[in-house]
């Protein structure tokens, strides 16, 4: 109780069976052909994974990324449970200190609110760019 441990090992197990899914099912599409192509020039198993396997997960892994992020950055129900001091509490705690039941502190609330916001914009808006990337690749005949 009261750690963070305990909120980041809780993250860990509700999200690692999604990401498990996303890559298995992924890595099911992958033709055969190109690793057993890469073997025959050669390659080992470990750079078969590097230059052919890799670069055609960074969508997927991309999308993992947002996904879990989103998932453990809007998490307000673990944390309330395992953390009871207020200075290891996330930004969605803070924001709901400020909503009351009969008023508002609406000069808190807005700033808090940009503050949770904000960093979710840049992470996802620099993660798209690959997203888009890898879907474009693989529509792509030729």
């Amino acid at each position: 109780m009261n750690r963070l441990t305990a909120v980041i090992l809780v993250d860990i197990a509700v999200n690692l069976p999604f990401a498990v899914f996303l890559f298995k099912s992924f890595v099911s599409t992958i033709p055969v052909e190109l690793e057993e192509a890469a073997r025959i020039d050669g390659a080992g198993v470990y750079k078969t994974f590097w230059m052919i396997t890799f670069p055609l997960l960074k969508p997927t892994i991309a999308t993992v990324a947002i996904l879990n992020t989103l998932t453990i950055w809007n998490d307000f129900m673990g944390p309330l449970y395992f953390l009871q001091s207020r200075e290891k509490d996330v930004i969605l705690q803070e924001v709901y200190r400020n909503i009351g039941q009969f008023s508002t502190d609406w000069t808190s609330l807005f700033p808090m609110m940009v503050l949770g916001v904000l960093p979710l914009l840049i992470f996802y808006l620099a993660m798209q760019k690959m997203v888009i990337g890898g879907v474009m690749s693989g529509s792509v005949k030729g």
